[in-house]
């Protein structure tokens, strides 16, 4: 059941073939290979504009499929976490993943002491919640994590569709400390909603918890100019500042200058937060 990440990102991990946080290795449900090239065709093909009406049923089936897939930027900032851990310390700290996927972002979080929730479209839950079982980190009867034990476990895994994200964003209980995205941008059509959804998190967090900066890191692969213009609109359209992350400060292991950045993302506020 380990899936090892080796077929999507190029690097040799000699005697330890599992990608890796804080010295575990990660499990995760296998994608076939015939699987894996139809979604990076679709996914290669939808960068390049709109096709057709949002709410298309292809667009749809698309976005669930993608979600099947670990992205080479999941594990690019699931890295820089682990490599930025005394500058981002997250032990103990609300974490939120959007667009989770495989999880990979949000274990890595809770592997580093985090109490992370998981989100993605309804289609993706039920197999997103198995590898948060797989992992032994969910708080749930069946795991040997005791229900009390939160800090650096998955406390929620939770569907959110980001144009339909009211009912999640009512519903939180608690602010997060940092929100999580990786390779969120890969089709036009999902950049605004994408936005203010962080932009409607980060308003609600502080409204929760005004000594609370929610901090929000975006790790993005460009695939065309006019999507990342449209992101860089977008962010400053919904009152949000952003700065790229030093290539410097990333993992060396795990970085490819000039095709994936790390956003650090925040209200356009004084914010002196990690």
């Amino acid at each position: 059941m380990g899936a090892s990440p080796k077929d999507i990102y190029s690097v040799d991990y000699g005697a330890h073939p599992y990608f890796r946080i804080a010295g575990r290795p990660i499990f995760l449900q296998q994608v076939t290979a015939n699987a894996l090239d139809t979604i990076e065709a679709e996914q290669s093909g939808t960068a390049e504009g709109d096709k057709g009406d949002a709410g298309s049923e292809v667009q749809v089936e698309h976005t669930e499929r993608t979600s099947l897939v670990v992205w080479d930027c999941s594990l690019v900032l699931a890295k820089y976490l682990e490599y930025q851990r005394q500058a981002i310390p997250l032990h103990a700290k609300r974490v939120l993943e959007l667009g989770s996927g495989q999880g990979i972002v949000g274990i890595a979080a809770a592997l580093l002491g985090a109490q992370v929730t998981l989100t993605d479209v309804a289609f993706a839950i039920p197999a997103l919640t198995s590898v948060v079982r797989l992992n032994n980190l969910s708080p749930v009867p069946g795991s040997r994590l005791a229900p009390s034990d939160t800090a650096g476990c998955v406390t929620h895994v939770r569907p959110l569709d980001w144009l339909h994200r009211d009912d999640f964003i009512h519903s939180l209980e608690s602010p997060f400390d940092y929100i999580l995205a990786s390779d969120v941008v890969w089709v036009d059509w999902l950049i605004e909603p994408l936005v203010a959804t962080i932009a409607d998190i980060l308003q609600q967090s502080h409204i929760l918890d005004a000594d609370v900066h929610t901090v929000a890191y975006l790790c993005h692969q460009t695939r065309s100019t006019r999507g990342d213009e449209r992101l860089f609109k977008q962010l400053e359209l919904h009152g949000l500042t952003y700065q790229t992350v030093d290539f410097n400060s990333m993992e060396p292991t795990f970085r490819k200058p000039g095709l994936i950045n790390i956003f650090r993302v925040t209200r356009a506020i004084a914010d002196k937060s990690p």
